[in-house]
C-alpha cells in the first residue's frame, strides 16, 4: 500500500499537468471551460485478476471482491487528499466558486457517497476528516479523480490483466502462461518444471484448468478466465466497486461474457440486475456472436 499511495500521488500529479496542458488546445471552446471549471480526471487500475491470483483469491469469491473495494477506495481516498495537496499549491478548480451548487461545499458528498459501507483501508474518520477539510477550506483542484476505463493498452504495456477483468484467456496473447498463472503453477507444483510442462500442455489441449486433476480445488478456482465465471459474478464484482455503495467517483468498464447458447432472457436478466445493483452501464458479450473475435487459447 505504501507504494500504491506514492503512484497514485505522482499519478494524480500527472493527470492534473495534463489537463493543464490540454486547456489550450481543445477544438472547442465550451470544451475547455468545462474541463476547466471541473477539472475531472479518472485514475483507474489494471491488473486486477493478476493481483488475486496471487493472493490466491477466486474472482467470484466475496473475498476477492473485498480486496478489490480495499484497494480501490484507498486509490481515491490518496487521489483526492493529493488533489487537496495541488489545490494548497495551484489553486482549486472553478467548480469550488459555486458554494450552493457544489455538494463538497453544499452537502455531505464524500460522506454520503463512502461512510455506508467503509473499507479496511479508509476509514470513516478518514473520510470524515477529508470531507471537514475541503468543505471549510474549499480546497480541491479536482472535482473527481477516479473511473475504471478499460486499460486495454496499459496492460499490453505492463504486462498486467486489464482493468477489473478476469483473464479472458490462460494463455496472454503471445502464447505464453500469464506472469500471474506461471507463478501461481510454480507455487503449487513446487517448481517441478516437468510436471508444469504437463499442466500446462493439459490446459492447453483443454482451454481451461478446471479439469486439470493435479491442480487442487481451491487453485483451479483461482484460474477460472472470464466465460468459466457466472454472469451475477461479473456483476457483483462491478457493482461492488461503481455501484449504489461502490469506491470510485465515476463509472466503470465491464463485459459479462456468455456463452453461446445464452438465450435473450438470459440478457434481459443481467441487464436488470446490473441496475438494481446501481450500475450505470454494463456490456454483454455472448461467444460467437462476431466471426473474426478474439479466440482464447
Amino acid at each position: 500500500y505504501d507504494e500504491i499511495k506514492s503512484v497514485t500521488q505522482l499519478l494524480t500529479r500527472a493527470l492534473d499537468n495534463a489537463i493543464e496542458y490540454s486547456l489550450p488546445r481543445y477544438p472547442m471552446p465550451m470544451s475547455a471551460d468545462i474541463a476547466r471549471i471541473k477539472r475531472k480526471m479518472g485514475i483507474g487500475v489494471c491488473g486486477l485478476a493478476d493481483m488475486l491470483i496471487a493472493l490466491k483469491l477466486p474472482y467470484d469469491s466475496q473475498e476477492a471482491r473485498e480486496k478489490a473495494r480495499d484497494a480501490l477506495s484507498f486509490i481515491n481516498y490518496v487521489s483526492k487528499c493529493t488533489s487537496v495537496e495541488l489545490a494548497n499549491e495551484r489553486g482549486s478548480c472553478q467548480a469550488m466558486n459555486f458554494p450552493l451548487l457544489n455538494k463538497y461545499v453544499s452537502g455531505h458528498f464524500l460522506e454520503d457517497k463512502y461512510l455506508s459501507h467503509p473499507t479496511h483501508t479508509v476509514s470513516v474518520h478518514e473520510w470524515e476528516e477529508l470531507a471537514r477539510t475541503i468543505r471549510t477550506t474549499r480546497k480541491l483542484r479536482n472535482i473527481s479523480t477516479t473511473a475504471l476505463a478499460p486499460t486495454g493498452r496499459s496492460s499490453l504495456l505492463l504486462d498486467a490483466s486489464s482493468s477489473i477483468e478476469p483473464l479472458f484467456s490462460i494463455f496472454a496473447s503471445d502464447g505464453s502462461l500469464h506472469t500471474s498463472v506461471s507463478a501461481l503453477l510454480n507455487q503449487e507444483l513446487q517448481g517441478d518444471e516437468q510436471m508444469v510442462q504437463h499442466v500446462q500442455q493439459e490446459a492447453a489441449s483443454a482451454g481451461s484448468f478446471q479439469n486439470i486433476q493435479a491442480l487442487p480445488i481451491p487453485t483451479r478456482n483461482c484460474l477460472k478466465t472470464a466465460k468459466e465465471i457466472a454472469p451475477m459474478d461479473h456483476l457483483r464484482m462491478v457493482a461492488d466497486l461503481a455501484g449504489i455503495y461502490g469506491v470510485i467517483d465515476e463509472s466503470a468498464s465491464k463485459t459479462v461474457n456468455l456463452p453461446n447458447e445464452a438465450t435473450v432472457e438470459d440478457v434481459k436478466g443481467i441487464f436488470f440486475s446490473s441496475w438494481q445493483l446501481g450500475l450505470k452501464n454494463i456490456s454483454v458479450y455472448r461467444d460467437k456472436t462476431m466471426a473474426n473475435q478474439p479466440i482464447p487459447m
